[in-house]
């Protein structure tokens, strides 16, 4: 399970699904939508399991929609 550090996250999108070192800023997809930016997890030192979502697994992925706001950016 994640280590529990007192830090609260707020507005990510957070999933089971497995992420590795160096996965961080790959996109998270719906179809042709990206929704988020990877951020982080737990487990990213050890390897993935037979299935994409793991219930003991967490990564954390900043929504687009923020990312683009943020910095006056605009998909077209």
């Amino acid at each position: 399970m994640r280590p529990r550090t007192g830090a609260t996250l707020y507005k990510v999108i957070e999933t089971s699904l497995c992420d590795m070192y160096g996965d961080s800023g790959g996109a998270m997809f719906t179809g042709a939508i990206a929704l988020g930016i990877t951020s982080g997890g737990n487990y990213v030192d050890e390897p993935c399991g037979d299935t994409d979502a793991q219930p003991d697994r967490v990564t954390d992925y900043q929504p687009v929609q923020g990312v683009l706001n943020t910095h006056n950016l605009a998909v077209y």
